[in-house]
């Protein structure tokens, strides 16, 4: 979360796992992934607040190698600021922020997804924003909650996330509540007529309720959900056993008997 007069790290795990539908696949897929959703706040102090938010998404696009993801969803991403950002990249800042081995670390992952996309020095400067939030989407559903209402800043973040997936709020205070909001709704858990009068009840007044729940009746609603019934097992749950830590899918009850239970390997 990043605003023009200051940058704020907001623990948008905690705030979601008091929702209902926060199941606990996504809170750990979520807090394990906490250090990337946040925005940077000191190291990029120089550069000011257009290149906080940029590199706050690049910090998205190739660190993250989520379980999630590996079983066929998708995590979530929200980029929370009141300003625009600059479109371009430099490794220099990269490397500061992130470590000589930046470079590296994007390739294991990258590689892990299935790629063969080369990410170089020189492609680095190359690479564009709208890049990033394009190939971050193909692996989490990415959201812009834009701070007060400013034009440009709605313009510069909706010809990159689509105006639909830029919601706009009138303060931090009610961004927890909306990132729940956006998680049930596209989880299929909670309808959009729902939605108003849940945000009331979680401290939303009746007018901004009303608001945000026009401006999130035009995300993909129940993408998760399409998702979830596509995949070939049901959802892991707590409690499951698995072969070996590379399992991508818990031992059926078929396969486990009472005597011939595997030894337990904590993850």
């Amino acid at each position: 979360m990043v605003l023009r007069s200051q940058a704020h790290a907001y623990d948008v795990p905690k705030a979601l796992a008091k929702a209902p539908w926060a199941n606990y696949h996504l809170c750990r897929d979520m807090a394990t992934e906490r250090w990337m959703v946040l925005m940077i706040a000191s190291s990029l102090e120089h550069n000011g607040v257009l290149d906080r938010v940029k590199y706050g998404l690049g910090r998205m696009k190739g660190y993250a190698d989520a379980y999630i993801n590996r079983i066929g969803l998708k995590r979530y991403h929200f980029c929370v600021s009141d300003a625009p950002s600059h479109d371009r990249f430099d490794i220099s800042t990269l490397e500061r922020v992130f470590g000589e081995r930046v470079l590296d670390y994007v390739r294991e992952n990258i590689q892990a997804h299935g790629s063969t996309r080369s990410f170089t020095v020189a492609t680095i400067y190359d690479l564009e924003i709208a890049e990033v939030v394009a190939d971050l989407s193909e692996h989490a559903f990415c959201f812009f909650l834009q701070i007060e209402n400013d034009d440009d800043v709605t313009g510069f973040w909706s010809r990159i996330y689509g105006r639909a997936r830029v919601i706009k709020i009138p303060d931090t205070e009610c961004s927890p509540q909306v990132q729940a909001a956006i998680v049930g709704l596209t989880e299929g858990v909670i309808s959009i007529a729902q939605v108003k009068d849940w945000l009331i009840r979680h401290g939303i007044n009746a007018s901004l309720a009303q608001n945000l729940s026009d401006q999130l009746s035009q995300i993909n609603l129940g993408a998760q959900a399409i998702l979830r019934a596509q995949m070939p097992h049901p959802l892991p749950k707590a409690g499951d056993i698995y072969k070996t830590k590379a399992e991508l899918w818990p031992m059926s009850a078929e396969e486990i008997s009472e005597d011939s239970k595997p030894s337990v390997e904590w993850l």
